[in-house]
């Protein structure tokens, strides 16, 4: 999962567990446990830093504005998730690294150690967008942000190594709510191509590659309202970590949306840590919509998308092998080649049989709500589910 700091990549993966596995309109055909080890990697479970951001939607005043800042991590998190079928055995055992956004930066000291090896390895490329940013501010302040540039030097570095080797690039604006609403989710989807768009070429030129464009609304009832020049509230000239942004002279609003008349020995002055890379990146504010509640937007759709091409690679495998071994050998070879070591011990035939399910029930949506098949490789199109 790549993307700028802190625009919200661990969320597509929480929204991912909501959706699919514990509330959403498919937790019933799917089970989706996180098995990650915090203490090897971080004190920031998945489940902490969403259930931080749906507590937004009770504790913030509808007639206010408020920052969304997650829990961030200064070093790559390693996220174990386990899904399986409801009513069969086994489980489908995912690993998703979420690279924080500074590594992406060829320049780090991290980007060729710790970049490289993991995209080398990984199949599934999850490109996360903080839309307020790509919409909203200039191509400087985003590409500071959401690290276009570094991400196009970055993903030069993926590896396919056959036909059969298929990787999957998935572009995710996040925060889609205003777009949504006001049925402009077209547009969302058009400033992506146009910013990303020698990303996109480069990627499409790749052999055996899928590339996929898919908005999510994460979490429906927290809309997008406006930017602001970053500040910061200081205590005798000493940084106190409150956000904030001037209303009056003398009074502000905090990140929490409270209000706060600034008197000695407090003051305002301009965040020196709004900087990435020389470029001074605002401060986006929300404010919650009426009514609306938790109601997150195809966040479930990532996850479909993914366990369809995982299927995919899976049966070009298999396709591949049966051309090149005979006799029961090469059919012990194609059985632990194929299936054994992907799945994991998982019923693949059913698995494989729900996600077709899934696909013909228009489940999987492929070019509709802002979702959009950009580049389709032709092994891809040999394989019909």
């Amino acid at each position: 999962m790549l993307g700028g700091k802190r625009v919200g990549k661990s969320t597509i993966l929480a929204g991912i567990m909501e959706t699919l596995g514990l509330s959403g309109s498919l937790s019933s055909h799917f089970i989706c446990e996180d098995s990650t080890d915090y203490e090897a990697y971080s004190k920031f479970s998945i489940k902490e830093k969403y259930k931080n951001l749906k507590m937004l939607l009770n504790t913030r005043k509808p007639d206010t504005m408020f920052m969304t800042r997650g829990l961030g991590d200064s070093k790559i998190q390693k996220y174990n998730i386990s899904l399986r079928l409801s009513d069969k055995p086994g489980r489908l055992m995912v690993d998703f690294y979420d690279v924080p956004g500074e590594f992406t930066n060829p320049q780090k000291l991290e980007f060729a150690s710790e970049m490289l090896p993991l995209i080398s390895n990984c199949d599934v490329f999850i490109v996360a967008i903080d839309t307020p940013y790509i919409m909203e501010c200039s191509e400087t302040v985003n590409d500071a942000h959401n690290r276009i540039h570094d991400l196009e030097v970055a993903l030069q570095n993926i590896i396919v190594k056959d036909k059969t080797d298929l990787k999957m690039v998935v572009f995710v604006p996040l925060k889609c709510e205003k777009w949504l609403e006001s049925g402009e989710i077209n547009k969302v989807v058009s400033k992506v191509k146009s910013t990303y768009s020698t990303l996109l070429q480069t990627l499409s030129a790749y052999p055996s590659m899928m590339v996929s464009i898919l908005p999510i609304a994460t979490i429906g009832g927290i809309r997008y309202k406006q930017m602001s020049v970053p500040k910061v509230v200081k205590r005798d000239g000493v940084l106190t970590g409150y956000s904030c942004t001037p209303i009056s002279d003398k009074t502000v609003i905090l990140s929490d949306g409270n209000k706060y008349d600034v008197e000695h020995p407090y003051s305002i002055d301009n965040d020196p840590e709004a900087k990435v890379d020389g470029v001074v990146v605002p401060n986006a504010w929300y404010e919650i919509v009426p009514s609306k509640g938790y109601s997150p937007k195809n966040c479930e759709q990532t996850a479909l998308h993914i366990l369809r091409f995982l299927i995919v690679k899976t049966m070009l495998k298999q396709q591949e092998d049966e051309k090149n071994n005979t006799g029961l050998l090469g059919y012990l070879k194609n059985m632990y080649n194929s299936l054994a070591n992907w799945w994991n011990g998982i019923d693949y035939e059913a698995f494989k049989k729900l996600i077709s399910e899934l696909q013909n029930q228009d489940k999987i949506i492929d070019n509709s709500e802002g979702i959009e098949m950009y580049h389709t490789c032709e092994e891809w199109k040999e394989v019909k589910l």
